[in-house]
């Protein structure tokens, strides 16, 4: 399933990779330059679960007890090694800067900056911006249109939808993501470079699917 999650997301990203050479946040969910906004998710769990199912994220315990998404930068950098162009047309990093006035394009109060998870997708042409930073600078904050990648996305989407739907249901920390309401309100996901197994609870599976096509009825757009 992983290597699976792992091929559908490399055919979408190297499309995506056509255009001129943009920054993503991996973890933040809500700009328009976020990863799940670039490859077609609306929501934020469904987007989690599939970082989760291709071992690109884990749900761990922070310093505080509190249950948190953590990127895992090295394990985007060795999905994107089989790529023999990675390095003209992907760079996986971790970058400080304030998202909200970066946005805006307005001045970044160091005060309110913090650290990203980030990754660059396209082509390098002249006076690419080299950090989400300049590229704000360059008035743009979004990643550049793309002929056809809304219907890519949409295969993307139809592909790896049984995949989130499983993982939200064997997983109790996406499940409980899924299901809490006090988790709907948007905050970056954190970084770390370790690993962990996931943890599968199946008590949940009976009643699984029929939440699963409930939440996704009420909670996401569609994508369509």
């Amino acid at each position: 399933t992983m290597s699976r999650a792992r091929a559908l997301l490399l055919v979408l990203l190297v499309f995506a990779a056509q255009a001129n050479s943009s920054w993503v946040t991996i973890g933040e969910t809500s700009r328009d330059c976020s990863l799940c906004s670039r490859i077609g998710f609306y929501d934020r769990t469904e987007y989690y679960a599939f970082l989760v199912t291709a071992g690109l994220a884990v749900y761990e315990l922070n310093a505080n007890g509190k249950t948190e998404l953590q990127i895992l930068r090295k394990e985007f950098d060795t999905m994107l090694d089989n790529l023999p162009n990675k390095a003209e047309l992907f760079e996986v990093t971790m970058m400080k800067f304030d998202i909200e006035n970066a946005s805006q394009g307005i001045a970044q109060r160091p005060n309110q900056r913090g650290y990203y998870s980030v990754l660059r997708i396209g082509i390098k042409n002249d006076g690419y911006a080299t950090s989400i930073s300049k590229m704000t600078k360059k008035g743009t904050f979004a990643p550049p249109a793309l002929n056809s990648l809304s219907s890519m996305q949409r295969s993307f989407l139809r592909n790896s939808q049984r995949m989130i739907t499983d993982t939200i249901i064997n997983t109790q920390e996406v499940y409980d993501e899924a299901t809490n309401e006090s988790n709907k309100k948007d905050t970056a996901a954190s970084d770390t470079t370790c690993t962990s197994p996931e943890k599968n609870n199946s008590q949940y599976h009976q009643s699984g699917y029929e939440f699963c096509n409930a939440y996704t009825t009420t909670h996401r757009k569609s994508a369509y």
